[in-house]
């Protein structure tokens, strides 16, 4: 299955899927990174980092490794543009009826084209 990334998506949804975690594997690098379609249809990259708790100077036991990890802070970079995305994004997600749902975002120039559910089949709008 392999690592994908998490979309968020604030455009209008043919079909009302409904609240959804979204997925993709359009980047190159899938790392678990969150990615909105704003409404104008433009999309940001959510990125963060750890803040790490110093190491020991001595050797750490399998037990305090695992204590100063549970210690690490997350902290939220601010979003940033992706203003040079060029292509057909798929986005996907199953619902409580386990029915999937996919769309494919078409990106030209920074921006959302055209937005077109793939699956399930229903009328096009």
């Amino acid at each position: 299955m392999g690592l994908y990334d998490f979309v968020s998506c604030e455009m209008p949804l043919d079909g009302n899927p409904g609240d959804l975690s979204w997925n993709t594997k359009y980047f190159e690098e899938p790392g678990m990174w969150l990615y909105t379609i704003r409404a104008d249809g433009t999309l940001w990259e959510h990125r963060y980092r750890w803040e790490e708790p110093p190491a020991p100077k001595h050797k750490e036991s399998l037990e305090d490794l695992r204590e100063r990890l549970n210690k690490r802070k997350r902290i939220d970079l601010p979003p940033e543009q992706i203003e040079d995305i060029h292509g057909d994004m798929h986005f996907y997600s199953t619902d409580k009826d386990n029915v999937w749902w996919e769309y494919r975002a078409r990106f030209t120039e920074g921006r959302v084209s055209s937005l077109k559910r793939l699956s399930p089949p229903g009328p096009d709008p």
